[in-house]
């Protein structure tokens, strides 16, 4: 499974952190959209 494009710069993409930490960092509006902007 690929991670969305704009996650390779932010370097989030989960391996062995597992997917909720991920989640937690990129959706920061909450909607379940990961990697719409750099987490602060």
């Amino acid at each position: 499974m690929q991670p969305p494009r704009g996650c390779w710069q932010y370097g989030r993409w989960p391996d062995r952190q597992g997917e909720q930490s991920y989640s937690r960092s990129l959706d920061r509006d909450g909607d379940g959209v990961e990697c719409e902007s750099p987490p602060k």
